[in-house]
C-alpha cells in the first residue's frame, strides 16, 4: 500500500524527513530516507551527523501512529519524544546519496505512551536506539 506522508504525519513542508513507507503492520513499520544535498541537518561538508538518525526514527514512529489512527477513523495528532536510550551508530556521519532504511518495532504501547526498538541500516552501516514517545491531544500535559 502506498501512503501519502502529508496525510499520516503532523509535520509539514521541509519537516517531513522520511521519504517512503515500505511496510506498515500492527507491530512494526519500515520507512526509507534519501540523503540528498538538500537534506536538513547536513554539515558544511555535506554529511549527515549520526544523531539525526534519531529524528528519522521518531518520524517513522509518528508515521506508524498516523497510519493506525487513520485506520481507526481518528485524527492525526502530535507526538513527543520523551526519551532516547542505547543509541549506537557504526559511523559518525553519513554521505549524500545513501538510502537509509528505518525499521521501528513496538515494544510497548498503552494509552498514548510507547516504547519502540529502532534500527537504521544501509549497505555499509547501522544505527539503533530505543525511543520512548507520548502522543496526546491534551496540550496541558507537556
Amino acid at each position: 500500500m502506498e501512503y501519502e506522508l502529508k496525510q499520516i504525519l503532523p509535520h509539514q513542508g521541509d519537516m517531513i524527513l522520511i521519504h517512503r513507507i515500505l511496510e506498515c503492520h500492527q507491530e512494526y513499520l519500515i520507512a526509507e530516507v534519501d540523503i540528498t544535498s538538500n537534506s536538513l541537518f547536513l554539515t558544511p561538508e555535506k554529511q549527515l551527523p549520526a544523531w539525526v538518525i534519531t529524528e528519522y526514527m521518531a518520524q517513522a514512529i509518528s508515521a506508524w501512529s498516523g497510519i493506525h489512527r487513520q485506520q481507526q477513523g481518528q485524527a492525526i495528532s502530535n507526538g513527543y519524544l520523551l526519551g532516547l536510550r542505547r543509541f549506537t551508530s557504526s559511523q559518525p556521519f553519513f554521505k549524500v546519496g545513501l538510502v537509509l532504511t528505518i525499521h521501528i518495532q513496538v515494544v510497548l504501547e498503552n494509552k498514548g505512551m510507547g516504547v519502540f526498538n529502532c534500527v537504521m541500516s544501509t549497505e555499509q552501516a547501522t544505527a539503533s536506539a530505543i525511543l520512548t514517545v507520548l502522543q496526546t491531544e491534551n496540550k496541558d500535559v507537556i
